[in-house]
């Protein structure tokens, strides 16, 4: 599916894998892992990124009120997939697909200086686009940006972000990219084990030694989870295990 039909069709049901225990098999049946957003969840979705992010988003954007309008205006409606329980999101993970990013940018790629300037006046987006600029990543057009993995508090330890996880590395095998690549801060031991249980491996780390009393953190990880080569079906599968809880 390119990326137009994936606009005209944004629910796209991903389902999701793996085995759970028997008490946990009633709420995965009612959990649907599914692609996009419609105007109806942006709400729910920008409110949950901000909580799960806020530690890095607030440097840049340190009022509550100017990050969730912010976010309003540019995150992408169709690149990311979402985790659905009784018609409310409790979970979701963006990517970067053909310069297109869930977070429009706002987490260094191709940030919008137009967007933040029309938002919070001139003073404050210059300090925003300078931290934004910070978090810059370059990415080969083999590879599969992911833009971080969201679970609403209430619903972590309960394997959503695996799928999640599971549902992106599918996707990225299914659109023939060779990786999946995520940045996890050095402080978020939890993600990045659950990063390595699912088949990625640091291929780098960037230090930030000067900026921790600005950061809050010394450096980030840049994680890569390798695809195996397309087959003879033209079909990839993803290089993924089928264990570990979510974040």
């Amino acid at each position: 599916m390119n990326l137009d039909a994936l606009k005209r069709n944004p629910e796209r049901d991903l389902g999701g894998a793996g085995p759970l225990k028997s008490d946990e098999v009633n709420l995965r049946d009612r959990i649907r892992i599914l692609h996009g957003l419609t105007e109806e969840h942006i709400d729910d979705v920008v409110r949950l990124y901000d909580l799960a992010f806020r530690q890095k988003l607030a440097l840049a954007i340190p009022r509550t009120e100017d990050r969730l309008a912010l976010f309003r205006k540019t995150f992408s409606r169709s690149s990311c997939i979402r985790a659905e329980l009784s018609d409310r999101i409790i979970g979701v993970v963006g990517y970067q697909l053909n310069a297109e990013s869930f977070t429009g940018g706002l987490t260094g790629d191709g940030v919008s200086w137009r967007a933040l300037r029309e938002q919070m006046g001139l003073n404050r987006a210059i300090r925003a686009f300078i931290v934004f600029t910070l978090f810059r990543r370059s990415v080969p057009s083999n590879t599969l940006l992911l833009d971080g993995i969201a679970v609403k508090e209430s619903h972590r330890n309960q394997g959503i972000g695996s799928r999640l996880l599971e549902s992106a590395v599918a996707f990225a095998a299914e659109k023939g990219f060779e990786k999946v690549r995520l940045n996890v801060i050095g402080t978020n031991h939890r993600a990045k084990a659950l990063y390595e249980r699912k088949g990625f491996v640091v291929r780098a780390t960037r230090y930030f030694l000067y900026l921790h009393w600005l950061f809050g953190f010394s450096k980030s990880y840049e994680m890569h989870c390798d695809l195996p080569p397309t087959g003879g079906t033209g079909d990839r599968q993803p290089k993924t295990e089928n264990h570990g809880q979510a974040r």
